[in-house]
């Protein structure tokens, strides 16, 4: 008998391929100690623990024979599992985080009772292989010359084996229009009931995990395959139109505004990245949706997600590390209460501590940017993020935060920080309108606190950043302030820093 053993990022039908109904073992252990690692918001966990649990009873139900366990420890769980069992072999597919990885791994080496072997050939919930995609990134200097090598690759909306369909290969110019713009609300989400093991698994987590951040009483993500799919239709026919032209916009009382909401069933397996992306193909091809909505949203599963992967496992365990501008602040208390008179941080907070989620577009430009003007700690706000969202996973986060987010590597990710003063903000979402602080204004006592923040930083790393040509501009129009302009800017980003962090001035 051979035991195939499926972890919780591993809850995909690429994974049973070989597996014999009548002859083999799938193996689930729910490990507590998982959960605590980094004391993870409560949506995550039962998001994880329902999923799992779905899962596992869905092979059952197609005549698999499955062993769930719960046990403390992946350890312990396994102790258990083998203290019944006589098989020979036990088939595991590495998953993808560093550190689960090295625990799988360290098992491996000192269990003496049965035989691992390492399905290395799986690409399970992504679109390539270790193999495959890591032989693509090798040569592949900038996100882009990845995604176009992906493209063509898989020949996703590409015609003549290298051109891209519509002759462009992204549609960034078309897919920034900001709030304002805005002529249709975005629709609410479809509510799904909790049958029997979800609810359980709801009872488990409200009793188990009192004292883990966020709340339990806004569920909003489907915990069965069956109903991601509808979930995936659902997006495909209401929100994925207006995904590309609005992506980067933000709108007060609209957490999810146009998008998909996906990522946290792609990155444990309930959902397929093939089927989501030939979904899109289907309604792009039927004309439901234009070209840029279509392409906008592949690039993000095709072209990011998959790049990050590898630049996750080209660079860890060092990458974590990385801090390019040598910030090392904590995160200010409200990060976990959303208790703060910025309304564009405060909503966004409470979105993160409800739901578990706000978009990407909070996750760089209001978030990140926030952290990274205080001088937050790169791998401090890396941990926030793997503890706050329900989609997250190491191997997504860490990269996003460290590199996209933080640009701690220094630029082997982006060509340019990402920061922004207020205006940003201002222009992409309705929220100044509700602030007490000005936009307009750098130095009063209503200041949007952003804007002096943004050009302290431009003076701090004025060296750092003087080499890079995309930050010349701004650098210039820094350097042709006066002196007494300058001052007053870095006496109030100094206030505003010794405000939060009043044990470091």
């Amino acid at each position: 008998m051979k035991t195939y053993w499926l972890l919780n990022d591993q809850l995909h039908r690429n994974y049973l391929k070989n597996i014999k109904k009548n002859k083999d073992h799938v193996l689930f252990i729910e490990a507590y100690d998982h959960f605590h690692q980094h004391s993870y918001h409560k949506q995550r966990i039962f998001f994880l623990i329902a999923a799992m649990r779905n899962f596992a009873n869905d092979l059952k139900k197609n005549g698999y024979a499955v062993t769930y366990i719960k046990a403390a420890t992946i350890e312990e769980g396994w102790s258990s599992f083998i203290a019944d069992q006589n098989n020979s072999e036990t088939i595991i597919s590495m998953p993808v985080d560093y550190n689960q990885r090295q625990k799988i791994q360290q098992l491996m080496q000192s269990e003496t009772t049965v035989t691992f072997s390492h399905n290395e050939n799986t690409k399970g919930n992504f679109m390539f292989s270790e193999d495959e995609l890591l032989d693509m990134a090798k040569n592949s200097k900038t996100q882009e010359s990845f995604y176009r090598k992906a493209r063509i690759k898989t020949e996703i909306l590409i015609e003549n084996k290298q051109k891209p369909v519509g002759g462009k290969w992204n549609y960034d110019t078309l897919n920034r229009k900001p709030a304002k713009n805005i002529t249709e609300k975005p629709g609410s989400l479809p509510v799904y009931s909790l049958n029997r093991i979800s609810k359980d698994a709801l009872s488990d987590c409200q009793a188990r995990f009192q004292e883990t951040p966020g709340k339990l009483d806004s569920l909003h993500l489907p915990l069965t395959r069956k109903d991601a799919l509808d979930f995936l239709d659902n997006f495909i026919e209401n929100r994925l139109a207006g995904f590309g032209p609005y992506q980067d916009a933000m709108l007060s009382g609209h957490p999810f505004m146009f998008h998909s909401l996906l990522s946290a069933h792609l990155n444990c397996g309930l959902l397929c990245p093939n089927e989501v992306i030939q979904k899109v193909l289907d309604a792009y091809q039927n004309e439901s949706i234009p070209l840029s909505s279509a392409e906008g949203f592949i690039r993000q599963i095709i072209g990011w997600r998959e790049f990050v992967r590898a630049v996750y496992l080209q660079q860890m365990p060092e990458y974590l590390m990385l801090n390019y501008f040598d910030h090392q602040h904590s995160l200010p208390d409200f990060f976990w209460t959303a208790d703060t008179e910025l309304h564009c941080l405060a909503e966004t907070l409470q979105d993160v501590l409800t739901f578990g989620y706000s978009h990407h577009i909070q996750r760089l430009m209001v978030l990140s940017n926030f952290a990274n003007l205080i001088f937050v700690k790169p791998s401090i706000l890396s941990d926030w993020f793997n503890q706050m969202y329900t989609d997250s996973w190491d191997w997504v986060v860490v990269p996003n935060v460290i590199g996209m987010s933080m640009y701690a590597d220094g630029g082997l990710m982006a060509t340019k920080p990402y920061i922004s003063s207020g205006k940003y903000i201002q222009k992409m979402s309705n929220y100044c309108i509700n602030c007490r602080y000005d936009p307009a204004e750098k130095t009063t006592p209503d200041a949007c606190p952003f804007n002096s923040l943004y050009w302290n930083f431009i003076s701090r790393h004025k060296e750092k950043l003087q080499n890079n040509p995309r930050m010349n501009l701004i650098l210039s129009q820094w350097g042709k302030m006066d002196q007494k302009t300058q001052a007053a800017i870095l006496e109030k980003a100094s206030a505003i820093q010794q405000s939060f962090f009043p044990k470091d001035f």
